[in-house]
């Protein structure tokens, strides 16, 4: 069975900017259904935000992005945690680190040091794009 893991906003944007981690690990989930993708309703709204941000906008085409939402939303389980604790020092991140745990998945994928400085949280392990890959890997070849 494989495992349930969130990924943080930045992995998404990350994804569509840029080939690298973030970008593979989007591709194995889609391609290779190599986990099983846990989302809150806040990814996507602040993915539909990106449009409002001429830095993002300017580097994300908006098929694209609609195009990841639409994928998102098919083929992730949306979990809205019914309570948000206050557990980061980014209150903005608190949402994931209750989906994760609401959904007790077993990792939370993020390149934002405010939720990495954690590295657990209620069993969910809080880790590097590159670090789940490696995971991944592993986890396939056993």
């Amino acid at each position: 069975m494989p495992v349930k893991a969130v990924l943080d906003t930045n992995i998404w944007i990350s994804a569509l900017i840029a080939a690298g981690a973030p970008k593979k690990l989007v591709e194995a989930w889609l391609a290779e259904g190599s986990f099983i993708l846990v989302y809150p309703r806040w990814l996507i709204d602040e993915l539909q935000n990106v449009k409002s941000k001429p830095r993002l906008a300017a580097r994300i085409h908006p098929a694209d992005l609609q195009n990841l939402i639409a994928l998102i939303e098919e083929d992730g389980f949306l979990v809205d945690p019914q309570h948000i604790s206050a557990a980061s020092r980014d209150p903005k991140d608190d949402v994931f680190l209750a989906c994760a745990h609401a959904s007790e998945a077993e990792y939370l994928v993020t390149g934002d040091n405010d939720l990495l400085c954690l590295s657990e949280h209620h069993g969910t392990k809080i880790v590097t794009p590159r670090q789940f890959l490696d995971f991944l890997t592993s986890a396939a070849q056993s």
